[in-house]
């Protein structure tokens, strides 16, 4: 269809059979291989330091483990005061000593537990010794602190009382270092080294003296001349 008017220039043809070549798209060539991206390693993660650290939580924890052993040294000085003062004068005159008994003491104990896991309840009385002979040294320890705090300021408490304070500031003392992180568990370890050392001692030194112990006879008086 031709509009009136129009211009056209060239030949025209009109056969139903033309065909309009497609031109050919030009294959694109392959690119240079690239090598492959290397996995990025991941930067392993520094643990950050936790200082959950809560003062007031361990101030009541100190205080609290302060009131018990005073609690406890207030009861034994009413029974066991003689055995208490031995105790605390093996471990004043000799600490170094002491301290080597109890360290001694724990392979010791946990040897003989083996030897004695037969008879199953031999362990768990073996334990409950070992810590009763600790606890026992850390309150002696404690009274004899007491007694001479009392000295120092002039004062005459009754025993319990006396026992019961130098105990609840011994422990109120080394709890409180024992807070320190890192090096803080060094005093209240030592220390229970040495009650228990002190311990073991008192008890091997009077068992010790009642076997050297010699029952002495008394003379036999001469009989009278019959009459």
């Amino acid at each position: 269809n031709r509009a009136e008017g129009s211009v056209i220039q060239g030949t025209i043809q009109n056969d139903p059979t033309i065909s309009i070549p497609v031109p050919v798209i030009p294959e694109i060539p392959n690119g240079t291989q690239l090598p492959p991206v290397p996995a990025i390693p991941q930067t392993p993660s520094i643990d950050k330091p936790n200082f959950n650290f809560n003062p007031f939580g361990s101030a009541f924890s100190v205080l609290g483990s302060a009131i018990l052993f005073a609690a406890f040294a207030m009861l034994l000085v009413l029974f066991l005061r003689p055995q208490m003062d031995l105790v605390a004068g093996t471990a004043v005159s000799n600490p170094l000593v002491a301290g080597g008994v109890g360290l001694l003491a724990i392979p010791a104990t946990f040897i003989l537990g083996v030897i004695l896991i037969l008879t199953i309840i031999g362990p768990v009385v073996l334990v409950i010794a070992f810590f009763a002979a600790w606890l026992f040294g850390i309150v002696s320890i404690g009274a004899e602190v007491g007694e001479r705090f009392t000295h120092a300021v002039g004062q005459d408490w009754t025993p319990p009382l006396t026992a019961g304070f130098g105990t609840f500031l011994l422990v109120l003392l080394v709890q409180g270092v024992a807070v320190i992180p890192c090096i803080g568990w060094l005093v209240p370890f030592v220390l229970g080294l040495i009650g228990l050392g002190a311990v073991v001692l008192t008890v091997f030194s009077r068992y010790n003296t009642r076997k050297a112990v010699v029952p002495v006879t008394p003379p036999v008086e001469p009989l009278p001349p019959a009459s």
